[in-house]
């Protein structure tokens, strides 16, 4: 896979480019199948055990994307402890060893974390009327009605029947915005409403299921890091 570092017969030491180091670095297509992995040779890297079993549980490809990193550890600024974590094409998964399942994985707060980046505060925006519907009273601000079908469709599998209020806040967190006028990556200026954990898009001109998107939250953030 990569040369050793060092050489006992020539008492040489190799350097490696340090992009080949970085958990972003393409990994090679197994030879085998495991159990508990699985290689996406779409972006040629790995997830395993709880990060592969939370992708499988929770919304797979549509949902979280493709995995664009190893596992690495990265230190959480709000806790101050490392935690292993890997970035996948909208998402940041955490590993907390210290929560019981289905806990132990969480979820990155990137849409709220890509308003800081960017230098706006969430609490200074326009609010929602309190009787507007699937206004929520934590945040001051109501899910778009293009939005709320896909937002209360999907949850954290915690065991509640179909899926709950809880399950759908565990998996996006609650609405940081009404929906608004942006211009995405891809420069499409899109509706667009901030979540804690996503950020949703309306594209009308796409076939149904694929009218909203998640912005590539996690691809953003790894484009943040120059990797």
């Amino acid at each position: 896979m990569y040369p050793p570092p060092y050489d006992q017969v020539t008492n040489e030491i190799h350097a490696a480019p340090i992009s080949t180091r970085l958990p972003s670095a393409p990994r090679p297509n197994p030879d085998a199948i495991g159990a508990t992995w699985k290689y996406f040779p779409e972006t040629s890297h790995y997830l395993s055990w709880s990060f592969l079993e939370y992708w499988q549980a929770n919304g797979g490809l549509p949902v979280f994307g493709f995995p664009l990193t190893e596992e690495f550890s990265e230190l959480n600024a709000d806790t101050g402890v490392d935690y292993t974590v890997q970035l996948t094409e909208r998402q940041r998964f955490e590993y907390h060893p210290e929560n019981a399942p289905p806990y132990h994985v969480l979820l990155g707060r990137l849409g709220a974390e890509l308003l800081v980046s960017q230098g706006r505060d969430w609490t200074t925006f326009p609010t929602a009327d309190p009787s507007a519907p699937h206004y929520m009273p934590a945040t001051g601000h109501a899910i778009d009605e293009r939005f709320w079908d896909y937002w209360s469709g999907r949850g954290l599998d915690v065991g509640d029947p179909g899926v709950s209020f809880r399950e759908s806040l565990a998996l996006f967190g609650y609405p940081l915005s009404e929906p608004m006028m942006e211009t995405n990556a891809d420069n499409d200026t899109v509706l667009t409403q901030y979540f804690e954990r996503a950020v949703f898009e309306w594209h009308p001109d796409n076939p149904p299921e694929w009218r909203v998107l998640l912005r590539r939250l996690g691809a953003e953030a790894l484009s943040d890091r120059g990797w």
